[in-house]
């Protein structure tokens, strides 16, 4: 055999397996990568998006719900005071429970006990209305009390005052009542207490 083909075969035996082994390897590495790519890529894509909704989803609902209840609050909050100062007494003020201390100054002041009782035309429901009214004036909250005694009705008033609780008072001379039921309305009375209404 000649010496140059010998050599020749000698190269191709030598160069025939880096060849090969070279496109094997360049083949495997690429189908790796591509396969390693993909799975990340996949994978990577599911964390991600699950982790970027998960805290969206948390951060916007935050957010979205305390916004929407100030607002929501804000706005029923103010359609509801107008619609019931347009549905109510239209005013545009409302009255509140005094102290008991403002009651007596209030009592002191107003003067439905000085005026005179005239049975049929100004009697106890009378002195009742007119201390209830002028109540609402000065800008407290008083109610008229219907009282049912036996044999008998009567007409008062009560503050539902803010350090005392609530206390009946006589309009017809201002003094403090005792309207428990079961008991005598006044000791001078003969009538007991069966029972009683309150209206604000």
């Amino acid at each position: 055999m000649n010496r140059k083909i010998k050599s020749l075969l000698i190269i191709l035996l030598i160069a025939l397996p880096l060849v090969a082994g070279y496109f094997s390897y360049a083949w495997a590495y690429k189908s790796s990568a591509i396969i390693s790519y993909d799975k990340g890529l996949k994978n990577g894509f599911i964390e991600g998006n699950s982790t970027g909704y998960s805290l969206g989803y948390d951060s916007g609902n935050s957010s979205g719900y305390v916004n929407g209840n100030l607002t929501g609050y804000e706005t029923g909050y103010n359609f509801g005071y107008t619609k019931g100062l347009n549905d109510g007494v239209g005013s545009g003020f409302t009255v509140r429970n005094p102290t008991y201390q403002e009651m007596l100054n209030f009592l002191t002041v107003d003067q439905t006990d000085q005026n005179e009782y005239i049975n049929p035309a100004y009697v106890c429901w009378n002195f009742a209305c007119d201390v209830k009214n002028n109540a609402f004036n000065a800008g407290f909250r008083c109610g008229f009390v219907y009282v049912d005694l036996q044999d008998s009705v009567h007409a008062i008033v009560c503050f539902e005052t803010i350090d005392r609780g609530l206390v009946f008072i006589e309009p017809q001379d201002d003094s403090i009542m005792s309207l428990i039921i079961g008991t005598i309305y006044t000791p001078s009375s003969t009538y007991t207490v069966l029972r009683y209404v309150i209206v604000w």
